[in-house]
Formats: structure tokens, C-alpha cells, sequence
């Protein structure tokens, strides 16, 4: 059991210590100062805001040009099943015409 705690504290100091060494290596051989980081790092947020927006307003466009292509496309079908609904009611109201005609005939 105190082998395991040994364990679990070498390894916290450990951590401690390369975290530290790591801070101190990153000030050392910052390449610029702290000013200028902020304002780099400034400026690439916006960068990344005024791209997600850009790419947030082309997928809206698209959206929006293919719903109004979808729109258009279920028209034209509702018209075309229209127009085969009418011809087959024609075809369907000349079809029992035509045998009203023949049932007389054949009454006669």
C-alpha cells in the first residue's frame, strides 16, 4: 500500500516538475513578446469568427437554394399528377360513355 502512495506522489512531482521546466522552456524561446502574442492571437480569433460566419452564410445560401429547387421540383410534380389525374378522369368518364352507348345498343 505505501508503494502504491510512493507511486502516486512520484508521479505528481514529476508532473509538477515538467509542467514547470515546460513553462519556463516556453518563456525562454517565446519567439515574440507577450503583447504581440495577444494581438496575433486576437487577430486569428477573428479570423476564425469571420470564417465560421462566412461558412455559415454559404451553407444558408445553399439551403435556401435548394429548398427553393426542391420547391419548384414538387410543383412540376404536382402539376404533372394533375394533369394525369384529369386525363384519366376524361379517359375513365369517356370510357363508361362509351359503354352506356353500347348497353343501349345492345338493349334494343
Amino acid at each position: 500500500m505505501l508503494s502504491k502512495h510512493r507511486n502516486v506522489v512520484y508521479f505528481i512531482e514529476g508532473l509538477g516538475l515538467g509542467i514547470t521546466a515546460g513553462c519556463a522552456l516556453g518563456i525562454l524561446y517565446s519567439p515574440q513578446a507577450g503583447k504581440r502574442t495577444r494581438r496575433q492571437i486576437a487577430r486569428t480569433v477573428a479570423d476564425g469568427v469571420d470564417y465560421v460566419a462566412s461558412r455559415a452564410q454559404d451553407t444558408t445560401e445553399h439551403l435556401r437554394e435548394g429548398a427553393l429547387r426542391l420547391q419548384d421540383e414538387a410543383k412540376d410534380l404536382l402539376d404533372r399528377g394533375q394533369t394525369v389525374i384529369e386525363t384519366g378522369k376524361a379517359r375513365l368518364e369517356d370510357a363508361i360513355e362509351t359503354g352506356r352507348n353500347l348497353y343501349r345498343r345492345a338493349a334494343r
